[in-house]
């Protein structure tokens, strides 16, 4: 949680690795509030932290209007569905978010 109050305040931060760290489903709300507000981090690496299909959902809600996200890493998650994946990473193509950046 004191990383994710961090990057709301972020102003250097562009690549963040947090693979196999147990972030768990609190850590997800806090990582997604704070990526509502961040416009300076463009990589996020959460591979290996048993993200759930709801945490993962929650993730799809903040791409919509976050749009300095240009790679989420979500592998090794095996609870997300496959469609979640498609609609990550259908909203990282997109090429409306590239001009909206």
């Amino acid at each position: 949680v004191a990383l994710a109050d961090a990057l709301k305040l972020n102003t250097a931060l562009a690549e963040l690795s947090l693979s196999d760290n147990g972030i768990g489903a609190d850590g997800i709300v806090a990582l997604a509030d704070a990526l509502k507000v961040n416009t300076t981090l463009h990589v996020l690496v959460l591979s290996q932290n048993d993200v759930s299909e709801e945490s993962a959902q929650l993730l799809v809600k903040v791409l919509r209007s976050n749009v300095t996200i240009t790679d989420l890493n979500l592998s090794l998650n095996l609870s997300i569905s496959l469609d979640t994946r498609y609609q990550i990473r259908s909203l990282l193509d997109d090429p409306a978010r590239a001009a909206a950046r």
